[in-house]
């Protein structure tokens, strides 16, 4: 025999069981022959005395896997296929501290092959599933993070296999339909191509279709841009005045230089200037006028200061006298007026008189 291996998981979630005893033996009989005698017994009532020779033992993974090989599987003579027995035990745990001695094997079972597999092959295989009620019995607790961490690696490792497996299809898909793929979008560019020819389907209204600066392939662009540029700029260049309607009185005409015959017609020669000095007063606008001459020595600042002076004693003068005529006005009582003035205003003849 060459190879003993399989798993050891929990029956309600399929989460491997670690750290368990698995002994293999070279059973001698049946252990049902050998349980019959003590079947309503708590506990199974034998010696591994009499399962057989024990061949070996291994503790299980953290995933609940075992694998006992040819290195650890010891027979006695010349015999290599044994008639093969199973046996899970629970941990050696002391059950009372003030006396520190485990329970003896036949007491720590929790699983037992029933039938021995006889003459058993080079390699056999074990899947067993114990019930959440025996790991309990033994205080037996489970690492659910390593649990957790042990799916989501397997989600992980699924979804990479989905996502490579998809693209192994999407390559052999495109190998596969590449040759006839570009065979119908050939056929579907020849089809456009002659239904081009045959019938011009255009958004654009009637009277745009023969427009001259029309784009109707893409190659003509260069050309007719510089077409629309060309006559852009001939347009440009042509004489064209636009028309600007004014509505004169005959006082604002004579003033534009023109004036109006017998029949009311304007007739003469409008004075651009002119006319614009008459649209700048209706609009009211700004006329400047020109007083006198500016030099450009006149625009220092010595010449700028003594103007500024000159200016400031003429408004300061013209201020005085017209407080002093305020004041004498004042002084005068309302109703009477000096003899001086009552003469100056007489008129010259009844003086005469």
């Amino acid at each position: 025999m060459k190879r003993i291996h399989g798993y050891v998981l929990l029956r309600e979630s399929n989460q491997g069981i670690p750290n368990l005893l698995v002994c293999a033996f070279d059973a001698e009989g049946a252990v049902q022959d050998l349980l019959g005698a003590r079947r309503g017994a708590e506990r199974p009532t034998l010696t591994f005395g009499k399962l057989g020779k024990r061949i070996g033992s291994v503790l299980t993974g953290t995933d609940g896997a075992f694998e006992l090989t040819r290195d650890d599987l010891h027979f006695e003579g010349v015999e290599s296929r044994p008639d093969l027995v199973l046996a899970v035990l629970a941990p050696e745990d002391v059950v009372d501290p003030r006396r520190p001695v485990a329970l003896p094997p036949e007491q720590r079972i929790l699983y037992i092959s029933a039938v021995p597999r006889s003459e058993a092959g080079a390699e056999e295989a074990y899947v067993i599933r114990l019930q959440q009620a025996q790991l309990d019995a033994f205080g037996i607790a489970l690492d659910t993070s390593a649990d957790n961490a042990h799916k989501r690696i397997a989600a992980t490792q699924a979804l990479l296999g989905d996502v490579e497996a998809g693209t192994q299809i999407r390559a052999q898909v495109a190998g596969r339909l590449h040759g006839r793929l570009k065979t119908q979008h050939r056929r579907e560019v020849e089809f456009r191509d002659q239904a081009k020819k045959a019938v011009q389907l255009v958004a654009l209204p009637h009277g745009l279709r023969a427009h001259p600066l029309l784009l109707s392939e893409a190659s003509k662009l260069p050309d007719l841009q510089k077409k629309a540029l060309t006559e852009g700029i001939r347009h440009l260049k042509d004489a064209h005045r636009p028309q600007l309607r004014i509505s004169l009185r005959a006082a604002e005409l004579r003033t534009a230089g023109m004036k109006l015959d017998r029949r009311g017609k304007p007739i003469g020669k409008i004075n651009t200037l002119k006319l614009a000095d008459v649209l700048r007063n209706m609009l009211g606008g700004v006329s400047l006028v020109r007083k006198d001459e500016v030099e450009p020595s006149a625009l220092s600042d010595i010449a700028l200061r003594a103007r500024s002076a000159t200016r400031t004693r003429a408004r300061g003068a013209v201020d005085r006298a017209g407080e002093e005529g305020q004041g004498k006005a004042l002084a005068r009582e309302p109703g009477r007026t000096t003899a001086k003035a009552v003469k100056s205003a007489t008129p010259r003849r009844d003086r005469r008189k």
